[in-house]
């Protein structure tokens, strides 16, 4: 996912169209929120793992692209994304937090989780991106 966060802090359209929230974010540290709906459950009436995956994914976007003010200033692509899936997403409002872990220059890994409103560990995932022009 390109830049997750645009000048002005505002969520990118597919972050708002899901309902993800911004939380708070700085050099290699971000964290988002979401309230499950049932537009965002699969068949078994659990949050859908796209879900997860596009708040970790996202979340470590906002990490690697932040400045000390929260501000996005670099933007990222992601080149790889490995996701564990713990625990289902009942309901409720899910904190997903990242953490950039190491890299050179160009390319960094980042690893993320996603927590219930009790701080059940629900989902991991960890990623490699590279910075990008622009």
């Amino acid at each position: 996912m390109t830049g997750a966060l645009p000048v002005g802090n505002q969520p990118s359209p597919f972050a708002q169209l899901i309902g993800m929230e911004m939380g708070p974010a700085q050099p290699g540290f971000a964290e988002i929120y979401l309230t499950l709906r049932e537009e965002l459950m699969n068949f078994s009436n659990v949050g859908h793992g796209a879900v997860a995956m596009a708040l970790m994914d996202t979340c470590c976007g906002i990490a690697l692209g932040a400045d000390a003010d929260g501000n996005r200033v670099r933007k990222v692509v992601t080149v790889s994304f490995t996701t564990g899936f713990l625990a289902p997403m009942l309901e409720g409002r899910l904190t997903t937090t990242a953490k950039v872990v190491g890299g050179g220059r160009r390319t960094k890994t980042c690893s993320s989780e996603v927590r219930d409103a009790a701080g059940a560990l629900l989902a991991t995932g960890s990623g490699v991106f590279q910075y990008v022009k622009g």
